[in-house]
Order: structure tokens, then sequence, then C-alpha cells
């Protein structure tokens, strides 16, 4: 068998050359943390902005559209509670304002003169000016107008809990997008040093084909810069993927699109998280989950419009008024009482009303709707919490799963590592063949690769817990 030296080997100079940082994390002490083993991990850009995760919540929640129309779709529901409010306590006044030319009609015209013929012939026009107000109060309408209002009410409430939901739709969007950002960070701190440690590689071979070793061919110097390609073009890839994230979460805070800004957080860390039991989620959210209780709001809504349609069966108690004002100054104003002239005119009234509506066919097919309409709402109700609950059970699923996943892709990560550096040694005294070597790299490689993507997979499935329980199940603060 033929010994491969430390000095001559070039597959032990290049693998030596591409592990040279997992050998030097291979002999560190075992306690030392995953992130401490690694290469130096990269810093936030010089002289920009630089956000950390809660930082960056905080500041999209306060520029976020989504956000002004949940608000704006509130103040909606404000008003029409103070209409339904102010229908019950101040009247509705209506005032009709008329004006125009008359035939004039000269005095002497009326019944003193035993009425004569008069020429109302359109050569004598003269002004007129009426006004007409009309008022009425209700007193007591048997519920319609309370229904009114307590639909007005829950939908304020229902506009508030759209709020929320706005919020929290929110703050699972930047998490996303920071989380991925921070993967990418990661990934791309891989791949440079890859690069790295391949352009060492490439300069060990350079310099045995210039000694002219009979271990070095062109043949290795293609293979060298293959690897080095195809790193850089993934490199492309993760700097382009970098770029569209970072432009994302300026929109998501609503910053300029020029702005100069960073993450604090350059590299997954995996968290202390202790994952409860799914049904203390499912208590929590139905307490805090937006769309529970507005679920409710909508049971309560249209109920209240049950109540209204069956009031319709009833009758309303109420004050009406009226005030009639006309002044013509070219017609003659009669003065008596049992002849009316609508141009000169100064009268008004009051009185109690009672109005019925008798269209009670229409008034059942009104209550048959809301009746319908009352039973689909608790129907649906009841199917969206089954939706909820299945939701945060999957979300949950998901949660242990990428947590014990982690837990298994970081042993396969540290095994790799000592299989690098075991057989590494064993190469390097000739009792391991390049291609053992070259194969626990590639291993290694691969579970690295694995481990950051079960990083990002279980950071992603903590957020996507958190936005269904409605509530933040990690230590995150914001």
């Amino acid at each position: 068998m033929k010994t491969h030296t430390l000095k001559n080997s070039l597959g032990f100079y290049l693998i030596f050359a591409l592990l040279a940082s997992t050998l030097s994390l291979a002999q560190t002490k075992p306690e030392a943390k995953e992130d401490e083993a690694e290469s130096t991990e990269a810093k936030p850009v010089e002289g920009a902005t630089i956000y950390t995760l809660p930082q960056a919540i905080k500041q999209a929640l306060t520029i976020s559209p989504s956000l002004d129309s949940a608000v704006a779709d509130r103040e909606i529901s404000k008003g029409q509670y103070q209409e339904a409010n102010a229908a019950g306590i101040l009247p509705k006044v209506d005032m009709n304002l008329l004006g125009g030319f008359t035939p004039d009609i000269p005095n002497g015209s009326g019944p003193e003169s035993n009425f004569p013929n008069v020429n109302t012939s359109l050569s004598n026009l003269g002004p007129f000016m009426q006004l007409r107000l009309e008022g009425f109060q209700p007193i007591y309408s048997f519920g319609k107008i309370s229904s009114l209002r307590r639909m007005a009410l829950e939908g304020i409430d229902a506009k508030n809990e759209g709020i929320q939901k706005a919020k929290n739709e929110l703050i699972w969007q930047v998490k996303k997008v920071y989380t991925g950002l921070t993967s990418l960070y990661t990934i791309r701190e891989f791949a440079l040093e890859l690069q790295s440690r391949s352009a060492k590689a490439k300069e060990i071979i350079d310099k045995q084909i210039q000694k002219k070793s009979s271990e070095v061919t062109n043949i290795d110097v293609l293979r060298v810069e293959v690897f080095q390609a195809e790193t850089e073009r993934r490199l492309i890839e993760i700097n382009n993927n970098i770029d569209f994230a970072m432009l994302t979460l300026k929109v998501l805070m609503g910053l300029p699109r020029d702005a100069k800004i960073d993450i604090q957080d350059q590299r997954l860390r995996m968290d202390q998280t202790i994952i409860a039991p799914v049904e203390s989620y499912i208590q929590i959210a139905k307490n805090n989950r937006p769309e529970i209780a507005q679920l409710q709001n909508l049971v309560e809504i249209r109920e209240a419009a049950l109540k209204g349609a069956k009031a319709g069966f009833a009758p309303t108690l109420g004050l009406a008024g009226f005030y009639r004002f006309g002044w013509a100054p070219d017609r003659q104003d009669v003065q008596n009482p049992f002849l009316v002239d609508d141009f000169n005119i100064n009268s008004g009234g009051g009185f109690l009303v009672l109005n019925q509506n008798l269209s009670f066919h229409l008034t059942r097919s009104r209550w048959k709707q809301a009746r319908a309409q009352y039973d689909k709402a608790i129907a649906d109700q009841q199917r969206a919490l089954q939706g909820i609950e299945l939701e945060i059970r999957k979300a949950h699923t998901a949660a242990i799963s990428k947590q014990q996943a982690v837990e298994a892709s970081t042993k396969g990560f540290k095994s790799g590592r000592s299989w690098v550096l075991a057989t590494t040694l064993n190469f390097g005294i000739g009792v391991t063949p390049p291609k053992d070597l070259l194969e626990a790299f590639v291993a290694y490689s691969a579970v690295k690769i694995n481990y950051l993507q079960t990083l990002n997979d279980y950071f992603m499935s903590m957020a996507d817990l958190s936005n269904a329980v409605g509530q933040e199940i990690t230590s995150l603060k914001y």
C-alpha cells in the first residue's frame, strides 16, 4: 500500500484546505457552543441602522397600510353606532324650502267681495316662498332601535379585533422575513468559508504544479475551478435573495427603499423555548385569537338583527310635529280658518303617533332571512372554531417535529465533524484513502446545510404557532 504524506498528497492538500476550519472545530472542547465553534460571525453593515427583531416589529407597527385600513373600518363602525344611538335620543327633522313665481291676486278678491272673477294669467307674476318642517321622535319601538344600537356596538368590537388581527398578521410577516434574512446570512457565511478554503486549495495546487509535482495535473486545477464556479453561482443567488428579503423588510417597516439598514442577528441560534401541550394553546387561542372574538361578534350582530326583524311586527310609538310658513306679497292673504292658501300660510302642530307597518308578509320574509342568517352565523362559528383548532394542532405538531429535528440534526452535525476529524487523521498516517476523506467532507457539508435548513424551519414553525395561537409563545418581547 502506498503511503500518502502531508506534503505530497494532492488529495490531502485540497481536502485539508477546505476542512481547515472543521479540523480546528473538532479539536475544541466538547462543551463549546455551536456558534462559537464556527468561523467568525458576520457583522452588520457598517454605517447602517441596525434593527433587532423586536425593533423591526415595532417599526412595522408604527407605519402600516393594513393597520390604517383596520382603524378606518373601526371609525366607520363608530359612526354607525352614533347614528343608531342618536335615533333613540334625537328627533328626525326634515326641512323643505321652496321658492318661485305665482300669479298675482289683488286685495278684495276674497270672500269679502264674494270671490269675484280674477285674471290669473302669466302676465302678472309675483314671488313666493314656502318653508316646511316635519319631525318625528320615537318614544318606544319595541326593540327596533335597541337592536340597531347593539348591532353597531358589536360592529365596533369586531373592528377592534380586526385591528389586532392586522397586527398579528404584520408581526408574523416581519418575523418570517427577518428569520429568512438571518438564515440567508448564515448560509452565505458558510459559502464564503468554502470559497476561502477552495482559494487556498487552488493556491497549494498551483505551487505544486510550479514544482512539477507528479501528484498534480491540470485536471486537478479544473476540478477546483469548477468547485469555485459553483460556489460563486450559489453566492450570487444567496446575495440576490438577501437583497430581495431586505427590500421586503423595508416595505413592511415603511422605510424608504434606499434606506441603509441591516439586522442585528447575522446567524441562526437555537433558542430554549419549551413547547407546551397543544390543549393549553387551544385554550389561549380562545381568549386571545381575534378571529374567535370576531366570530362571536358576528353571532351577536345576527342575533340583534333577528330581534329587530321580529320587532317589525309591532308598532312604533312616537311624537310628531310640523310647521309650515308661506309668503307671497303680491297675493291677498285671506284670514279665514276655513280657507287654505298654500302661498300665505303660518301653521304648525304636534301629536302622538302610532305607526304600524301592515305589510306583515314582507316583515315575515325579513324575519325568516334574519333567522337563517343567525343560524348560519352559529354554524360558521363552529366550523371556524374547528378550523382554528386544526390550524393550532398542525402548527403545534410542526413545531414539535422541527424542534426534535434540530436536536437530531445537531447530533448528525457533531458526528459529521468527528467523522471528518478521524478520517483526516487516519489519512495523514496513510491508513485511509483520499476517497474516504472526500466522502467524509461531502457528508459533513450536507449535514451542515441540513442543520441550517432545519434551524430555519424550526423558527418558521414557531412563528406559525404563535400566529395560530394569537399570542407570542417564545421569549421574544416587542
